[in-house]
């Protein structure tokens, strides 16, 4: 059930079921198609047409209880929507592929994706008996891309791997309380497209990939009589992608500071209209696997495999910038303390030496960058 626009005047204290709809079920179609022909024996064309829905779930549906007491959950931010329907993606792909020589292949693929229903913050207004603000199905966004491969499989020993990726993705909403600010100041139905919060230009990844084989292929160094390296290999993995987007502010914030008080500046340019800087990463995993079998009483063999690995993420140990300060641009500074309204705090503090260094020792936020070089050593087992 959810709730009306307007509640009966005749009892203003407490909703009836008269006050109510039922809940109409939303149904959705969900086809998937894919296809794949040859047109030669060199070359692939290939497409898919694909349509997800999801289901609301979490505080954005909540319980119908939240307005039967309405006017005490009006004082608590958003109430629930009961009445939310399903989100859906419809995912359309188009690609072709063309093999060159005998090992290599190039492939380009395009793909457009659109997301319907999305939930967002919504504010009814002149809504009796108060204005009150909700969840409705309001936004959209298009994602749209269009990618290269290029792929080189076992020569010898060696694999390689090359893929990039240009994306442009728009939408009137990242999340479902990105309205929170303009509801805030009294713009609660402006629906404008400008980059999502997960808007990634550019992608680029390199594979690299060396194992010695087995039994008769293997060509690696032998030692004793032991084929010290077989089933054994490193693989490194390079990514590199451009900065996602985000809203800068015309005014420095001071963001050090725990006062209580949440400090707002006027937005500089357009709502993600600055892009964080370009992110780089290597990863390299070095394995060995290890055959032993077993001998049952009725003859037959059972094959177990151990895997001994050394997996390091973040090879250079390289700082990634994942989120900055507004005003600055920058993970390390928000730019408060060289401000006329810092100066004035400093010239007034019992040390103000001590405060810059606080509020500085403060900026520095491990949360704003990748995790550092993280080296893992594992066994896994498969049987």
């Amino acid at each position: 059930r959810n709730t009306p626009l307007l509640l009966d005047p005749s009892n203003p204290n407490r909703p009836t079921a008269a006050s109510f709809t039922d809940y109409v079920p939303d149904v959705k179609l969900l086809p998937r198609v894919w296809f794949s022909f040859p047109i030669n024996t060199t070359s692939q064309f290939f497409g898919t047409y694909d349509i997800l829905a999801q289901r609301p779930t979490g505080s954005n549906v909540g319980q119908i209880d939240d307005y039967y007491f309405l006017q005490n959950r009006l004082s608590g931010g958003a109430i629930s929507n009961p009445d939310l329907k399903m989100q859906t993606v419809t995912d359309y792909e188009i690609g072709f592929r063309q093999q060159i020589g005998q090992d290599a292949a190039l492939g380009i693929i395009a793909s457009y994706r659109e997301f319907r229903n999305q939930i967002q913050l919504y504010r009814y207004a002149q809504a009796w008996p108060n204005d009150y603000t909700t969840f409705g199905n309001i936004d959209f966004s298009t994602t749209k891309s269009i990618g290269l491969e290029y792929t080189v499989r076992e020569i010898g020993n060696i694999s390689l791997g090359a893929n990039y990726q240009l994306q442009f993705s728009d939408g009137t909403g990242s999340n479902s309380t990105s309205s929170n600010a303009l509801i805030q100041v009294g713009l609660p139905t402006l629906r404008t497209l400008y980059p999502n919060d997960f808007d990634i230009r550019h992608t680029v990844k390199l594979t690299f990939d060396f194992h010695y084989k087995e039994g008769k292929e293997y060509n690696g160094p032998i030692v004793a009589g032991k084929k010290i390296f077989e089933n054994a290999g490193i693989n490194f993995i390079f990514t590199t992608f451009s900065g996602s987007p985000y809203t800068q502010n015309l005014l420095p914030t001071p963001d050090g500071v725990q006062s209580g008080v949440v400090v707002r500046s006027p937005i500089k340019g357009t709502i993600n209209g600055a892009y964080l800087p370009a992110q780089y990463n290597i990863d390299i995993n070095i394995d060995k696997n290890f055959t032993f079998k077993q001998k049952k009483i009725d003859g037959s063999t059972t094959v177990y495999r151990l895997r001994a690995f050394i997996w390091v993420q973040n090879l250079l140990n390289t700082a990634n910038v994942t989120s900055v300060f507004r005003y600055t641009g920058s993970g390390y500074n928000d730019g408060f303390l060289a401000s006329p309204q810092a100066q004035e705090q400093i010239r007034t503090a019992t040390s103000q030496q001590s405060y810059i260094d606080l509020y500085n020792a403060r900026m520095l936020n491990p949360d704003r960058f990748v995790l550092p070089r993280l080296t893992r050593l594992g066994l896994a087992l498969y049987f």
